[in-house]
């Protein structure tokens, strides 16, 4: 074949061949390379049976955890912008998100224990759970958020006397408070509803039946077609379904408003009626903090580590979403820093 190919002018490069075969590689030069199947190697991803591909995975961690050990006995400086940039999870990037979670979860999770400690070599200092759990988050806030967000949180002056885009006549205030109560422009339902489904993640991690606004079907007279219930949980209280509605405002106010407007509702379903309610500052009200509590116990049953890392995980990520959806309320509002 080769020989009929060359005298068309066209030459093979063997080594960048690739067989797939049932028994082997038995009629071409050892320079193919081979894939027995069921098993083989499709662009940088394993593809076939659990063993193979968690050796597959292993092996790429084992490569990189070599890496990572020379990574930590460089320069501090060269070494932190190596593990950020090109010695991390870029390496791994890909075949993690080309294999199903449960074939790489074991080789990941050995994976991200090795750079946690290049990382706590670099830095000479031991890194608990809590500090990498609260590393792992990502604000996802652009420069220009964050300084909004400093100086909102500062009660610093955060926009001129310039009039909001979205409300002719309504002028903006310095501390930023109609910037974040305003309901034109979809910045107040965009924040409800990253809190409404953050909040629905965690339900689900925890194990959790979960439906997300769910429309009380089966209500009489005026409540046809309402929504007591932002996040729906089933059996939460002896039994019951939880109507949890997430509300950004005072939260012991709010917490006796929802009570007074869902609790018919809620009754007439058969549901408990749960407010979680919380400031713009990140202050939740005790029914949120409550449930909160609960939901952190649950979690470290399921993924086997202390109520108080995953407490501490349930806040910061709340809260963060809470922090930069406000931050973007107030930069879309012609803020001059």
């Amino acid at each position: 074949m080769m020989a009929c190919l060359q005298v068309r002018g066209l030459h093979i490069n063997l080594p960048k061949c690739e067989m797939f075969s049932k028994s082997g590689n038995s009629h071409f030069p050892d320079t193919v390379k081979s894939s027995i199947l069921p098993n083989l190697e499709i662009l940088g991803s394993p593809i076939g049976d659990f063993i193979y591909c968690s050796q597959f995975l292993a092996e790429k961690c084992s490569l990189q955890g070599a890496l990572l050990t020379d990574v930590s006995a460089v320069d501090l400086h060269v070494a932190i912008s190596l593990l950020h940039m090109c010695g991390g999870y870029c390496k791994l990037v890909h075949p993690a998100r080309t294999t199903p979670t449960s074939l790489c979860s074991d080789s990941l999770k050995f994976f991200d224990e090795e750079v946690r400690l290049c990382f706590a070599s670099c830095l000479a200092v031991d890194v608990p759970d809590t500090q990498w759990h609260q590393a792992q988050l990502c604000p996802k806030l652009d420069s220009e958020e964050c300084q909004v967000s400093i100086r909102w949180w500062l009660g610093l002056n955060t926009s001129t006397a310039s009039s909001c885009p979205f409300c002719p006549g309504a002028v903006l205030d310095p501390l930023g408070h109609h910037a974040t109560s305003c309901w034109h422009g979809g910045d107040v339902v965009t924040r409800h509803n990253h809190l409404r489904d953050t909040f629905a993640e965690f339900c689900h991690r925890a194990h959790l039946s979960v439906r997300v606004s769910e429309v009380g079907y089966g209500l009489s007279g005026d409540h046809i077609n309402t929504r007591p219930a932002n996040v729906l949980v089933q059996g939460w209280d002896r039994g019951k379904p939880a109507a949890f509605d997430i509300t950004v405002t005072s939260p012991h106010a709010a917490e006796c408003r929802e009570h007074s407007t869902n609790d018919a509702r809620c009754q007439e379903l058969g549901w408990v009626c749960i407010p979680l309610a919380v400031e713009t500052f990140g202050h939740w009200g005790k029914e949120a903090q409550n449930v909160f509590s609960r939901l952190a116990s649950l979690l470290s049953i399921h993924q086997g580590r202390p109520k108080s890392v995953a407490l501490f995980d349930i806040y910061s990520r709340m809260n963060m979403c809470l922090v930069r959806s406000v931050s973007r309320a107030i930069v879309g509002r012609v803020v001059v820093l």
